[in-house]
């Protein structure tokens, strides 16, 4: 039998706490080759509206030791256009109103059944949050109380969940665009953290005295910004164009995701420039240290106190799929939760 979860019910078992031990056991076997990866592959395919775009997306990971290996695909609409002069891509619910298509699919190594279909939302904010803070475990000083964060949507929140389970924080500063969204965001995250999260009305207020900087946000252009720099702060990003070059210059450890800057990327555009591929630094990606090569101990982290050091979420990977979602899985299973599905659906006599 195959399990069958609801988002309501992905987020009932999930926990960040499970995430982060299982991501953590996921890159500590990719960075010793024990555990297997495959870029990420976009369809991006102009629908003939000004900056809207078809976007199909997939993604695979398998790790040996779990047991599991898992795709995650996404089906969805995304409009890029200018917010107070700031690119962003925004995704559009055009299969229903407030609704997004995108799937996991987690299967048995062994048996090659399918153990799990579940949507992949929750499950996404979740391995980002978890990885961001996976790379703070290893990045930030030990003894970082204040955390200023740029953003307020819902890989905001796990970043937040994430943080506050590797690091002991007296203090939250948070800035968004929207006065409104940053006041319930941290009303909602103080109640879930038992911390002090307050809104800040300008970036440099969530930054300033900061000991970890993050941002978690939808930009395509720079929030975070090298003349902001402080010794000895972690800077945090789960985009690669949200950190500017002067950032990215002052760095003194600067670790990736990934070395593969970009994934697999096919576009039809109908001539209209597509604004994916503008506005990320110059970097020579192939001289930076991977996060899985840290938490292996094959690269170094952060060394001393006084260090400036950046993490770049660049890319997702299909292996922080596998690992979150085989977390989620065993967590229903445990509890009882999901509905049980034959998987003779899922099995075929013709052989290609």
């Amino acid at each position: 039998m195959a399990l069958f979860l609801t988002s309501e019910q992905v987020r009932q078992v999930s926990t960040m706490e499970d995430c982060l031990k299982s991501c953590r056991t996921a890159y500590q076997l990719l960075g010793k080759a024990q555990a297997i990866n495959r870029p990420r592959s976009q369809l991006h395919l102009n629908v003939g509206l000004p900056g809207i775009y078809y976007l199909f997306k997939s993604m695979e990971g398998a790790i040996p030791e779990l047991g599991v290996a898992a795709i995650r695909m996404t089906s969805q609409m995304a409009h890029w256009h200018e917010v107070d002069g700031i690119l962003r891509k925004e995704k559009q619910t055009v299969a229903k109103k407030g609704y997004l298509v995108g799937l996991i699919m987690l299967f048995d190594i062994k048996t090659c059944r399918l153990l799990c279909l579940m949507p992949d939302g929750i499950v996404d904010r979740l391995r980002v949050g978890a990885t961001n803070a996976l790379a703070a475990e290893f990045l930030a000083r030990k003894d970082c109380r204040i955390l200023g964060l740029l953003g307020t949507g819902n890989h905001a929140r796990t970043q937040v969940l994430g943080f506050t389970l590797v690091r002991r924080f007296s203090h939250i500063k948070v800035f968004s665009p929207n006065a409104e969204h940053r006041k319930r965001f941290c009303h909602e995250m103080s109640a879930l953290t038992d911390v002090e999260i307050t809104p800040v009305s300008t970036p440099e207020e969530a930054v300033a005295d900061a000991d970890i900087v993050a941002a978690a946000t939808n930009s395509r252009e720079p929030v975070l910004r090298g003349k902001w720099a402080r010794p000895g702060v972690h800077y945090s990003s789960i985009l690669p164009y949200e950190p500017d070059q002067t950032l990215v210059n002052q760095a003194e450890v600067f670790i990736v995701n990934t070395r593969n800057p970009r994934g697999d990327n096919y576009t039809l555009t109908n001539g209209e420039r597509f604004p994916y591929y503008e506005g990320t630094f110059a970097v020579d990606y192939e001289t930076l240290p991977e996060l899985a090569e840290v938490v292996a101990g094959l690269a170094a982290g952060r060394s001393r106190d006084n260090q400036i050091t950046l993490f770049v979420n660049n890319m997702g990977l299909g292996i922080q799929f596998a690992a979150t979602a085989n977390a989620v899985y065993r967590e229903a299973k445990r509890q009882g939760v999901g509905t049980d599905i034959s998987d003779e659906f899922f099995l075929q006599e013709e052989h290609a």
